[in-house]
């Protein structure tokens, strides 16, 4: 066992915070704590998290030999006390010295988010400021409080003590990573802790730096080191930081057409399109074989609207590149999208139809689904603008439409939406740069406005989506303590706006709100991320179908059921966790989701489902997709007397019944 923050620095940082800080607590002891971990017997790997090989405890190898538990800390109300656990490391093969200062910085910020709540539960729910069972609002406290005392204690109490280890561990940093970054930014955002004390990390700088340490222990040279660190960085959206160590490796070799290729990635979520396209091309000067550069070099001609190169490069991928089945199917219907706006409505129905024949998936059938609206929306779109110009909406300037927008808030919502629609209809430059400011409005029913705008702007064709989504998801990062927008109806609509803009990078801060108080917020939040299929997105909607609200809990489980084609077991079990839920619609949800996965559990709830006096239409479809012989006797006697959709009872009755052995009927 190892504690790097000694006896010594933790009564030192303690004497840091503010006064009144360590009232009521105790004690604090130091301890393995496996009692306070997952048990080894039914720890799900999926999750990330494996028993150690030095005691079993589990946790995740967190540097190279050194591992952490799943649970790093826990504060014990009735006790008043806190526990810190140890990291576990073999003296005999690790060297901890370098590592020293940044686990004392990791074990510390433990420290600090424990007695923040102590702080919490001793003198403001004591005093009755809120419930302590409203676990966010304790959770939100506690890490407000955390941050605060990391940037205002104990990094600069590290910096003032340990003055050499601090320095000794950023020049490692500079040396291997290529670019010398603070020991503040190590200690990361604050943490995200969920029910019963568990808490889960957030991608930051500090896991960056864990990858970076596992690349040099793998014996990568320099240039590899650097490069991967860079990648790390950059996937931690840390873009600015990627880009030094980036421009550090051109330095030393101007012809290196992999940081080429990874700059223009990282420019194409900077939204710099120009700048991607010109790193692309120099990768692809480089090494005509970079598969990521002529990718990259695709998605910046689209962005760009150069729709006859967007056509020349994608043509050379599919021809010269042995792509994955998805990314194949992808860019086929990016040609596709390319085709649209050149005329080419042939060779556009053409690609749509090879993309699906490549990938059946619902990610491509969304795709394909948006070219072919945005091509029926063009047919449409003489006719559609008579209509509005006939109405005279569209004929108002958009000041107007936002000034009556605003007057029918908060009595006249649908008032409210036919100007808000009027300006998605308009999808003009001008708009745009409206709605931009009405978000960084101090009214907030004004930036309620811009939000909503920017959601369905220009739809389906949202030639602004990008930096649309750069605009809403800069309005949830955090200022200091607390995040930029705090209105939960702005959060609300910026939840919705970005589930109909689609960009995965929406996903980390999105999930930043799962744990909001306000239901309506976290409603948004699974909205948001429904059709996301990251790890990170599928972990909040599995959170959320357990919601107390029934309506946040209905979108989840839809959201997993159906709008993401993935099949683990930890989806299969969030689902089934809903197969007896009290709302409607959500056990409905749970049943389809189940059933399409063929999930053989969900044979006992669904007949029950199919008895029940109200059958709905989603628990005939999951009879039909489960086509099992069990459930036949149940349709049978549904069929008595049902009075809903007879084409559909009848489908599934067909599929269940030849999964009996039985002859179709006539």
């Amino acid at each position: 066992m190892h504690f790097p923050a000694s006896p010594d620095d933790i009564r030192n940082v303690m004497r840091l915070l503010p006064g009144g800080s360590l009232d009521g607590l105790a004690g604090i002891e130091l301890c393995l704590g496996t009692e306070y971990q997952k048990d080894p017997s039914v720890y799900d790997p999926e999750d990330g998290y494996e028993p150690d090989p030095l005691v079993g405890r589990i946790g995740d190898e967190m540097l190279p030999g050194i591992y952490r538990g799943h649970c790093l800390g826990y504060y014990s109300r009735p006790h008043s006390a806190i526990r810190v656990f140890a990291y576990v490391h073999d003296p005999e093969k690790v060297d901890v010295r370098l590592w020293e200062i940044y686990l004392k910085l990791q074990m510390l910020a433990t420290v600090v988010h424990e007695i923040a709540h102590s702080v919490d539960l001793t003198t403001r729910v004591a005093k009755d400021r809120w419930l302590a069972d409203d676990k966010s609002k304790v959770e939100m406290y506690a890490e407000k409080l955390e941050y605060s005392w990391l940037m205002d204690c104990v990094v600069p109490y590290l910096e003032m003590t340990y003055p050499e280890q601090v320095k000794a561990l950023l020049d490692w940093i500079e040396h291997y990573g290529g670019d010398r970054i603070s020991l503040a930014l190590l200690a990361g955002e604050p943490r995200r802790t969920g029910a019963k004390g568990i808490t889960r990390l957030v991608t930051d700088a500090s896991e960056a730096l864990h990858d970076l340490a596992r690349s040099v222990a793998d014996g990568k040279d320099l240039r590899e080191s650097r490069l991967d660190f860079a990648r790390y960085l950059h996937n931690a959206e840390l873009n600015g930081e990627a880009l030094r160590i980036l421009d550090r490796l051109l330095a030393e070799d101007q012809n290196d057409a992999e940081v080429f290729a990874l700059k223009a990635d990282v420019f194409y979520d900077l939204e710099d399109y120009e700048q991607s396209r010109v790193a692309a091309e120099r990768a692809i000067s480089l090494d005509a074989d970079s598969e990521d550069a002529w990718i990259h070099l695709s998605y910046a001609h689209t962005e760009l609207g150069n729709w006859d190169d967007a056509i020349r490069v994608t043509t050379h991928l599919l021809d010269h590149f042995d792509l994955r089945k998805p990314r194949k199917a992808s860019m086929l219907v990016s040609r596709a999208h390319a085709k649209l706006n050149t005329g080419d409505i042939r060779g556009m129905k053409c690609d749509l139809g090879l993309a699906l024949q490549e990938n059946d998936k619902p990610p491509v059938r969304w795709q394909v689904a948006t070219v072919r609206a945005l091509h029926e929306a063009r047919l449409d779109m003489d006719g559609t603008r008579k209509m509005s110009e006939t109405a005279g909406e569209n004929e108002r300037p958009a000041s107007e439409l936002i000034e009556k927008a605003l007057e029918s808030l908060p009595d006249r919502e649908d008032v409210y939406w036919g100007a808000v629609r009027a300006l998605w209809t308009r999808g003009s430059k001008d708009v745009f740069e409206e709605a931009k400011r009405l978000c960084s409005s101090e009214n907030a029913l004004e930036r309620r406005l811009g939000v909503d705008v920017l959601g369905q702007l220009d739809a389906p064709e949202r030639k602004f989506a990008g930096e649309s989504v750069l605009i809403l998801t800069g309005m949830l990062r955090r200022q200091g303590l607390v995040r930029k927008e705090q209105d939960p109806n702005v959060l609300y609509s910026i939840g919705i706006a970005l589930g109909h803009l689609g960009d995965p990078k929406a996903t980390k801060p999105l999930a930043g709100m799962s744990e909001h108080p306000s239901a309506a917020v976290r409603y948004g939040v699974a909205f948001g991320l429904c059709g996301h299929t990251n790890k990170q997105a599928v972990k909040v909607l599995i959170e959320l179908s357990s919601d107390p609200y029934a309506f946040v809990r209905n979108w989840a489980t839809f959201g997993l059921a159906q709008q993401i084609d993935l099949d683990t077991p930890a989806i299969r079990e969030a689902l089934f966790q809903r197969v007896d839920d009290e709302d409607d619609d959500t056990r409905a949800e749970a049943l389809l989701g189940l059933a399409i996965r063929k999930d053989e559990r969900v044979i006992e709830p669904l007949t029950s489902e199919l008895s029940r006096d109200d059958v709905s239409a989603l628990a005939i479809e999951a009879a039909e997709k489960m086509a099992d012989q069990r459930l036949y006797p149940a349709l049978l006697a549904l069929s008595q007397d049902w009075t809903g959709d007879d084409e559909a009872l009848a489908s599934a009755i067909a599929a269940c019944e030849q999964a009996t052995g039985r002859p179709d009927r006539e």
